[in-house]
């Protein structure tokens, strides 16, 4: 101002003093347009940064806080107060402490202090509470925004929801180590476990048990009834098994219907006591969409460290174990003894011999004679499979049938031993001698195979043997499996003009309440009852009650396994329609068995 004054001074003289006064009111107008111009810029820029600055922070999908040293919220944004459920007011001047669940607090707490401390950096992971008492779990970083003399005054907190991301984490981690139907431990977390298991009882000198579950007949429910009822039934005895055990026990389930369990520190006896408990607990029926299920295991135990100390030697030998129990009857359990080695073995190798035998049609017949006791004569045989190896020698059914069914054999030699015994039957008429009938025993697998019906449609033509003269034998458990789905198939093959006859009689689940809706022909009497009648009142009985039964509902009766006159006179007392059993003659070659029905039958 000073210099525009002696400007104008020294080129315009005797200047007048309102134009001194104009020139000082025009400079401090200007100047203030001038700064008033940049001052209101400057604002502008402020408030645009602020307005930006605050569209960011409540847009942002990131949760935001700022909290002090101490602490304390100062500030939340929308995103943090919108996944937590809070308000403004239940957030702000609120220890952050209050919004974290309590399991991972401690840690929380002092990585917030390192970090206002400048001792920690980088990511931290989070579980905050929300309002409503659920977690959502965080991830994210605290960064420093204010010091005062090098320490933290506050600091800036950016985190993520990551829940639904751990939680698709942990879901696919469950997945991997546990079973999709049953939630029970896979074969991997098993193995894992168990080799833990291994190490803790080498350090502190304890024993385990191994018990291999299978399920007896679980493929005929299977089957039958349909695989989603399967599928509940294996929820059902997963549920059955783990009440049977203890917490620190493990089971898990290998697939199809396999289970094994490891018992932690258990001994000898405690093995033996919980093996009882699950075969008394899987002895009850299951009901299942409707449908009254019975199932029984078979169970194979091995011992640590009696019966090896690593997992797979405990696994193939509890593995033996089971297949022994299977072999003794099923429904019960067998700790492995160093004999089954060679047993599994010789298993091994039957199944080998057992299909080059099939290929090779070396299997054979053998024919036992059934007596008409009102007639005294013949009217027919029952066709049992044999086996004789050039190399073995003669394998006894009781061996190789298992290990046809396990194999799934049983329907391919089933329908060579049916088709057999047409052809011989047939041979028989053709050579003149009197029309006799043929029974012939059907498995579990091969009655509920798809092909079945069509199967005995083909071999009868095949064979041209009259359907009256054909005599099916289904077991009790064959027709208990599913009543309905056994009625239809046992009517269409009764269409055919087949005879059906039940095997096994009186051994198996509500047999008389159900004898009466089946279309049989004939009921044979179990040979347990008959072997047994001069010793047992009961079972005297026991057969006097099934005879009168049958007859009540117009069935033929028919008794195996009679090996003395005693059995025979009482069941001709009582009167039996049939009989057969090595009293009369034991299963014979086929030409053994005509010159049999030739002979003389009076005694």
């Amino acid at each position: 101002m000073f210099f525009s004054d002696w400007l104008l001074l020294e080129h315009f003289k005797n200047l007048p003093v309102w134009l001194l006064h104009a020139k000082g009111c025009f400079f401090i107008l200007t100047t203030g347009i001038i700064f008033y111009f940049v001052i209101m810029k400057r604002l502008k820029e402020t408030f645009a940064n602020e307005h930006q600055y605050r569209l960011i922070l409540e847009n942002a999908t990131e949760l935001i806080a700022i909290i002090d040293n101490q602490g304390i919220l100062k500030y939340a944004s929308p995103s943090f107060k919108s996944t937590l459920g809070y308000s403004q007011k239940e957030t702000i001047g609120t220890p952050v402490y209050n919004f974290i669940d309590f399991k991972t607090l401690p840690e929380s707490a002092s990585r917030l202090k390192s970090r206002i401390n400048k001792e920690l950096e980088g990511d931290f992971v989070s579980i905050l509470k929300h309002k409503n008492g659920r977690c959502v779990i965080v991830e994210g970083k605290g960064i420093p925004i204010s010091e005062t003399n090098g320490k933290v005054e506050q600091l800036l907190v950016l985190a993520y929801d990551i829940t639904e991301r751990k939680n698709s984490e942990e879901k696919m981690e469950y997945m991997a180590y546990h079973d999709s139907l049953t939630g029970l431990p896979n074969r991997n977390y098993f193995r894992t476990s168990f080799n833990r298991a291994i190490e803790q009882a080498k350090e502190h000198n304890q024993k385990m048990s191994v018990i291999f579950i299978d399920l007896d007949r679980f493929k005929a429910v299977n089957d039958t009834l349909g695989h989603s009822i399967g599928d509940d039934l294996l929820i059902k005895i997963a549920e059955t098994l783990k009440s049977c055990i203890y917490e620190n026990d493990v089971i898990s389930r290998q697939g199809g219907d396999e289970f094994i369990i490891l018992l932690n520190n258990s001994s000898y006896e405690e093995t033996s006591q919980i093996a009882t408990n699950i075969l008394q607990a899987l002895s009850t029926p299951f009901l299942l969409s409707g449908h009254e299920v019975y199932i029984t295991p078979s169970l194979g135990i091995s011992m640590f460290p009696r019966d090896g100390e690593d997992v797979e030697t405990l696994i193939k030998n509890a593995d033996m174990a089971m297949y022994d129990a299977k072999n003794k009857g099923k429904n019960n359990y067998q700790f492995y003894c160093n004999h089954l080695a060679s047993t599994n073995f010789r298993k091994i190798l039957l199944e080998s011999k057992l299909r080059k035998a099939l290929q090779k049609n070396a299997l054979t017949l053998h024919y036992q004679p059934k007596v008409n006791l009102h007639l005294n004569k013949v009217t027919g045989f029952e066709a049992l499979l044999r086996w004789n190896d050039p190399d073995v020698g003669m394998i006894p059914p009781s061996e190789f049938i298992p290990i046809s069914e396990e194999t799934g054999l049983i329907v391919q030699i089933g329908n060579w031993v049916l088709r057999e015994a047409c052809r011989q039957t047939k041979r028989w008429q053709t050579e003149g001698n009197p029309p006799l009938c043929i029974c012939v025993n059907i498995s579990v697998r091969q009655f509920l195979d798809d092909g079945f019906l069509e199967s005995v449609k083909l071999i009868l033509e095949e064979t041209k043997l009259d359907p009256e003269h054909l005599n099916l034998e289904i077991t009790e458990s064959i027709a208990m499996s599913d009543v309905e789905k056994t009625i239809t198939i046992l009517t269409e093959l009764k269409q055919l003009g087949v005879l059906i006859s039940l095997d096994d009689f009186g051994t198996g689940y509500s047999s008389l309440s159900y004898l009466s809706k089946l279309p049989l022909d004939f009921v044979k009497i179990d040979q347990s009852f008959v072997r047994d009648l001069h010793l047992n009142e009961e079972n005297k009985n026991i057969v006097r009650a099934i005879i009168q039964v049958a007859h009540s509902l117009k069935k033929i009766v028919i008794a195996e396994g009679v090996e003395t006159k005693e059995q025979l006179d009482f069941l001709r007392q009582k009167k039996c329609d049939h009989v057969q059993g090595y009293y009369y003659s034991k299963p014979v070659p086929a030409e053994q068995a005509i010159e049999f029905l030739m002979n003389d039958l009076q005694r």
